[in-house]
């Protein structure tokens, strides 16, 4: 990484070298951390049930609309009815949809309108998050998911939410994706197969059967 880089760059000054592989060390102590993170939120079991997508987007919208609002955001539902429960962690997937409702606030810091809604897709339900923000530019779309990957200042979060947000969905056997450009604002749905694939059934399906008296 760039501590290397610099380190290569000091080899001859004995005064810059050891601040520099101190620096060398917190980062990939902090790199272990963020990956064993990520590998939590992708293989722990977790505490799985049939869940309404169109109550979970409302019941997220709920902890974060104030804070939308305030900042000049319009907030616009459109949920499918009836749709099918896919088999979910309830408070992992609510901590996806309000990391992406707090991504949408972080892209509008005019205001703007955020439009969430919900529909049936193939063998599972999507939920899409349409920001009307700044956008996002193309070389950075294949980095959001990242770890500690960010464009926003260092006070305004940690460039993990996405990442997070990755694995927990991946956890499920689904998918996020984006679409974006550059003033137009830009485009995440969460996709969630009804039934999760076989690797992660086990686990999930362990869950449901703790949880049954």
């Amino acid at each position: 990484g760039y501590s290397e880089m610099l380190l290569e760059h000091a080899a001859s000054d004995a005064r810059a070298r050891p601040r520099l592989e101190a620096i060398g060390r917190q980062a990939a102590k902090a790199r272990d951390i963020v990956r064993s993170l990520l590998d939590f939120a992708r293989q722990n079991d977790y505490l799985a049930d049939r869940a309404d997508l169109n109550e979970l987007l409302q019941e997220s919208l709920l902890l974060v609309r104030q804070r939308l609002e305030n900042h000049g955001i319009t907030i616009r539902e459109q949920y499918e009815p009836g749709l099918p429960r896919p088999v979910v962690d309830v408070s992992r997937m609510k901590q996806v949809f309000l990391n992406l409702c707090i991504n949408a606030l972080q892209a509008m810091p005019l205001g703007g309108t955020l439009t969430v809604r919900s529909v049936r897709s193939g063998t599972g339900v999507a939920a899409f998050f349409v920001d009307t923000g700044e956008g996002i530019p193309a070389e950075n779309l294949a980095r959001i998911f990242e770890p500690f990957f960010t464009t926003r200042p260092v006070d305004e979060g940690t460039g993990l939410g996405l990442s997070v947000s990755l694995g927990i969905v991946q956890a499920h056997g689904g998918r996020i994706e984006v679409q974006s450009e550059v003033g137009s604002g830009s485009t995440f749905v969460v996709w969630l197969p009804l039934e999760p694939p076989p690797q992660e059934k086990r686990g999930l399906e362990a869950a449901m059967e703790r949880g049954l008296p």
